[in-house]
């Protein structure tokens, strides 16, 4: 039996390490996932903020990657969504991003990736731990009991992603 050349064996050596890499990172996938040990993140379900408003109580609890446009600017961290840009249809989500770092623009599209609650100051105060509820008492009277969205990412139709925490600089 002949043996490989040189650059046969180069060829083989890099093949196995990008198979074993493989398998590793299959191995860790398996652990996140539920059940097999660790906490996998739930991956968001595409939404439109009308699915939100006329059926919250289907979505409590989940993952969503909700597309909209921005109804009102509330706070810096707080802004609803509504899915008509040309007109209010009355049926708004309340948005909670305690990372925003830019402000929204009204009637311009967004896609909110975060989790829906039904509203209660209580409540995000308990998932936002590091956060402040900044909306005024007239607004919070309005959203209780309503749906909202504690938003991990606002990305903007320039596909940038306001919703995120800025890391200190270097």
């Amino acid at each position: 039996m002949r043996r490989p050349s040189i650059a046969g064996q180069i060829t083989l050596a890099v093949g196995g390490a990008v198979l074993s890499v493989l398998v590793a990172s299959i191995g860790i996938r398996a652990q996140q996932a539920p059940g097999g040990g660790g906490a996998a993140a739930r991956p968001p379900i595409p939404m439109a903020a009308s699915s939100v408003a006329l059926n919250p109580d289907a979505h409590y609890g989940e993952n969503v990657a909700m597309t909209a446009t921005v109804e009102q600017a509330l706070t810096k961290t707080a802004f609803s969504v509504d899915q008509d840009k040309t007109k209010s249809t009355g049926k708004e989500v309340l948005v909670i991003a305690p990372y925003l770092n830019a402000a929204v623009t009204p009637n311009a599209y967004v896609t909110v990736v975060g989790e829906v609650i039904k509203f209660d100051p209580a409540e995000i105060a308990k998932k936002a731990k590091d956060s402040t509820l900044d909306l005024p008492p007239d607004v919070t009277a309005k959203f209780t009991g309503k749906p909202a969205v504690i938003a991990t990412s606002v990305i903007t139709a320039e596909l940038a992603d306001i919703g995120k925490r800025v890391p200190p600089p270097m």
